[in-house]
């Protein structure tokens, strides 16, 4: 396949989604890696922030198969956007200067 992205196109006889490619025709059946990826993060975080279980996770199955394909999510490294400005600001509450109480 050519990388490009895939748009649905139909069902297999067996039922699973049929994907086509809209640049080099190719088609191919299955999951897409990039869904995948999304709806086993949103789980992950899902799990991490709330206060379920690993059981409690159904869309896995078993505990064990969670953490067998989400623990490539504590790899990702946190993006922070730097502030535009400072916003630190300083106030004066009742403090003393030289000619006395402010």
């Amino acid at each position: 396949m050519c990388g490009r992205t895939l748009v649905r196109n139909g069902k297999t006889a067996a039922g699973k989604q049929r994907y086509r490619c809209l640049d080099c025709g190719a088609s191919r059946s299955g999951e897409r890696p990039d869904v995948s990826r999304r709806a086993e993060l949103e789980a992950f975080l899902g799990w991490l922030l709330g206060s379920g279980s690993q059981a409690g996770v159904v869309a896995f199955g078993t505990p064990r198969s969670f953490r067998r394909r989400t623990e490539w999510c504590w790899n990702i490294a946190p993006r922070f956007r730097p502030r535009a400005r400072s916003t630190t600001r300083f106030r004066s509450t009742g403090s003393m200067s030289a000619r006395g109480a402010v």
